[in-house]
């Protein structure tokens, strides 16, 4: 998602999510033992044109 502020100024924000299943496999048992893994991401931006 991006807003342009002004003529100059421009602010943006990234969001992701990443899940790992120790589960998912497509050929044999996966990896048993393992832990889910889930992350969460949240990048900002702002930007000056010259």
């Amino acid at each position: 998602m991006a807003k342009q502020l002004g003529d100059k100024w421009t602010i943006d924000l990234k969001l992701e999510q990443y899940t790992q299943k120790a589960s998912l496999q497509i050929f044999g048992n996966g990896s048993p033992g393992l832990q889910d893994f889930h992350a969460r991401s949240i990048q900002l931006g702002l930007a000056r044109q010259f």
